[in-house]
């Protein structure tokens, strides 16, 4: 279970979630090695010569309780006395480089966690080779409670990651604070700097450029031979449906992200085929869409509204 992906349809709830304090889980010897050290964390599988991250152990993720293992990059704990039980999954495990300057690379891993209530947070954790095995080092820190990542590198001695963050006046489930957060490894700990604020969400600044539809929803990807494109400029969303060319006016709501699009003009080639059907949802979609936001680095989400049927359509920035 992962509620971001339908959002890297998003999970979105009123309800402010808890923020719990992030401790390092209790050590079963006397004799283990200090909290903070490399050797702290179980040993991560390897695939090759890379960590397989999918399927590895974790500690600290605090909300849940003692070490967690995923499969397939999910673990989700059983229901209990009709409660939901915690789950996590693994959101990102790409970024690599020396956080320490010793002169080998460290892997940087995210990962979403859930207590079973209304909040989804995410936590950053970081490997090192110790002695030939790749190492949780110190205990993970959370980055904020369902927050949207716009973009995520590894400098020399620090991790940067742009967000879509809750402000001073936002609800936790409607994040709309761009802000960049910076962590560094100093003696076997992550550390956060001073986050930096950078501005508001908005549509213009979410679609930049022209952008090629991936999927529908999660798991509904589009068919490989039909490429639908989207860009935002003067007010209105323009493109292909992968048979005719396309405008709709969209204008902006008063929530962070929201927005409101006009059905859609279209020129009237005859389409055949996938092609006719993938119009036609798309469309239909579009003219449905109430809100935008960013989907990871790369790419940007529309949700939208048919009927009773919410969704999330998903895009991905085409290369210049």
């Amino acid at each position: 279970m992962n509620p971001r992906v339908p959002s890297w349809s998003r999970w979105r709830s009123v309800a402010v979630g808890v923020v719990f304090a992030l401790t390092l889980a209790s050590c079963e010897s006397k004799d283990a090695a200090p909290a903070g050290t490399a050797s702290d964390g179980p040993a991560a599988t390897t695939n090759g010569e890379r960590p397989d991250f999918a399927n590895t152990t974790y500690r600290g993720i605090d909300i849940v309780e003692g070490d967690i293992t995923l499969a397939n990059g999910k673990w989700e704990q059983p229901d209990r006395d009709g409660m939901s039980g915690g789950w996590v999954s693994l959101s990102s495990a790409d970024m690599h480089g020396d956080l320490d300057d010793d002169g080998r690379d460290e892997w940087v891993v995210l990962l979403d966690a859930g207590g079973g209530g209304s909040g989804m947070y995410t936590y950053l954790t970081v490997f090192g080779d110790k002695d030939g095995s790749w190492r949780q080092i110190g205990a993970p820190v959370v980055l904020g409670d369902r927050i949207d990542i716009r973009d995520q590198r590894v400098e020399p001695g620090r991790i940067i990651i742009d967000v879509v963050q809750a402000g001073p006046d936002d609800p936790s489930c409607c994040p709309g604070e761009l802000a960049t957060l910076v962590y560094t490894l100093t003696d076997g700990h992550l550390v956060a700097q001073p986050p930096v604020v950078t501005g508001r969400l908005d549509l213009a600044g979410v679609v930049k450029g022209t952008w090629r539809l991936l999927s529908f929803d999660t798991g509904d990807d589009v068919p490989t031979e039909v490429e639908v494109t989207i860009a935002y400029a003067d007010g209105r969303f323009s493109g292909s449906t992968g048979c005719n060319s396309y405008q709709a006016q969209v204008t902006e709501g008063g929530g962070p992200g929201a927005i409101e699009v006009s059905p859609p003009i279209s020129t009237r080639r005859a389409c055949e085929g996938v092609a006719a059907a993938v119009e036609t949802r798309f469309l239909k979609c579009l003219a449905g869409a109430t809100e935008v936001s960013f989907g990871g680095p790369g790419r940007f989400t529309l949700s939208y509204k048919q009927g009773e049927t919410y969704g999330t359509m998903t895009f991905q920035v085409l290369a210049d």
